[in-house]
């Protein structure tokens, strides 16, 4: 067991989790007025850099490790993992009756519920990526996280603009959102950990967090932000493009 390669990714996990989705609920906090336009826009550039990451990035290396098999396996298993969690949380519910609340702020409270939860359970494959590229290389492992702490920062806005909007204080906002960023170091220590055992594990874990995350951004981000700019036309498939081109420059001066 490397203690500094454990605290190395304990800290650029922390950053790109706590920081990326903490910054985003600032932002909320600070500037409370998000248009459908931008939080749609927003979005959509996660997705387009979620979508680099997974196809130029991820997929990419896990071959390089081991090969084509043991990426696509941990790929579909990815992809199995977050289907079935995305389904226990999809039945999650609340109250019909909160306390002083009508039914608009209930149903914005249930929506920022929802999105925290969801936000911090993704994180937890994005982690792995951070943990698991670390062990790959320094270079790699650091860029990836610059990549994924910069897709944060949408869903921070994403998770804390409902919550802002039914009532709940503004400490609370930011607590929930850094806390949403948490399971990211988690995912990070695991893949650091099991990633040292061998190359086909690097793989397999590379391949898993792009299965995850190729999931939740086809399944979540992207339909997410088509749901908010139903008035705004294509400024979700332009965002879309734009944060892909923009990861792919990002990733091929960092790596």
């Amino acid at each position: 067991m490397n203690i500094g390669k454990l605290l190395q990714a304990l800290l650029v996990s922390l950053i790109a989790g706590v920081g990326g989705t903490g910054l985003g609920a600032v932002l909320v906090v600070a500037f409370p007025r998000i248009s459908g336009a931008i939080l749609s826009s927003m979005i959509g550039f996660a997705s387009g850099v979620m979508l680099e990451i997974v196809c130029l990035d991820l997929l990419p290396e896990a071959i390089s490790q081991a090969g084509e098999f043991v990426m696509f396996s941990g790929f579909f298993f990815g992809i199995i993992f977050i289907a079935f969690i995305d389904l226990l949380v999809s039945h999650l519910h609340m109250s019909e009756r909160e306390d002083g609340m009508d039914v608009q702020q209930k149903r914005l409270l249930k929506m920022g519920t929802l999105l925290t939860i969801g936000v911090a359970l993704h994180n937890l494959p994005e982690g792995l990526a951070i943990g698991s590229g670390l062990a790959v290389s320094q270079t790699f492992g650091i860029g990836l996280a610059a990549l994924i702490a910069l897709h944060n920062i949408p869903e921070g806005i994403a998770l804390s603009a409902p919550n802002h909007s039914a009532g709940v204080k503004k400490s609370k906002i930011i607590l929930f959102a850094c806390m949403a960023g948490l399971p990211m170091v988690a995912g990070a220590l695991v893949g650091s950990l099991i990633a040292s055992v061998s190359k086909e594990i690097v793989s397999a874990c590379l391949g898993f967090a792009a299965g995850a995350m190729f999931f939740i951004t086809c399944d979540e981000l992207i339909p997410q932000a088509h749901t908010e700019s139903e008035k705004y036309g294509h400024i979700p498939i332009y965002s879309i493009v734009f944060g892909f081109v923009f990861a792919l420059f990002i990733s091929k001066i960092v790596h």
